[in-house]
């Protein structure tokens, strides 16, 4: 949904919801969602450098436009990853439980890139899909150079343990979720497994904090399984 200054409200059509879709029309739709994403965040980006080097202005000279990084969940997850190889100006990326899509699938990225991922064990990624999509993820994670990427399932996520969406669940809701295998992570454990993971991450590899805190990680939460672990 989108509320305009006008007061008008534009709420999205089924046909437009890739969840509702499938084989090619998915796949048609989503990449139409993925360029005009990553069109987006070029153009906050190229506004951020024109507020940053305006001579007056909240702005001026105060943005580091030189460290930049995207983070985003889902579909922003590949929108993450495709800024990256679409545009330099991007120093690191963040996909949090997000399928790839797009060319850079095929051609990679060369910048530090993080996955942080549902349980590859769970109810979520046990069907052919699922598997499917971890596979590609961990392909893809291969070919990322080995010194400056980071990779990890989170035992007992699912999709949506990285977003604030499950505190809002009824807990009668949440429950029938633990008993069926769907979640087995407690929604603020997971918000805190991600924070933290993420701050890290970034500040490793745009602030220049020690790479072994990093590694820290998987002493502070053992919920965390490396990537190259589950194969």
């Amino acid at each position: 949904m989108v509320v305009f200054s006008d007061g008008r409200i534009v709420t999205r059509p089924s046909n437009l919801n890739p969840e509702n879709l499938s084989g090619d029309a998915e796949e048609r739709l989503v990449e139409k969602l993925l360029s005009a994403w990553v069109s987006d965040v070029g153009f906050v980006v190229d506004r951020l450098a024109r507020l940053n080097a305006s001579a007056s202005g909240q702005w001026s000279g105060r943005l580091d436009t030189l460290k930049i990084g995207i983070v985003g969940h889902s579909l922003g997850g590949a929108t993450a990853a495709q800024f990256c190889h679409d545009d330099p100006r991007a120093r690191v990326g963040v996909d949090l439980d997000g399928k790839l899509w797009g060319s850079v699938v095929r051609d990679g990225i060369s910048q530090p890139f993080m996955f942080l991922l549902e349980d590859v064990h769970g109810a979520g990624a046990s069907d052919s899909v699922g598997r499917q999509i971890i596979g590609d993820v961990e392909s893809f994670y291969d070919r990322l150079p080995a010194q400056t990427r980071l990779g990890f399932s989170v035992r007992g996520a699912n999709h949506f343990s990285f977003t604030d969406s499950l505190l809002e669940r009824n807990p009668l809701v949440l429950g029938v979720m633990r008993m069926t295998g769907v979640l087995g992570l407690e929604p603020r454990r997971g918000l805190e497994i991600t924070a933290e993971s993420v701050r890290r991450f970034l500040d490793v590899h745009l602030k220049g904090a020690p790479a072994g805190s990093l590694q820290e990680l998987l002493n502070k939460y053992p919920e965390l399984q490396p990537l190259h672990a589950n194969r």
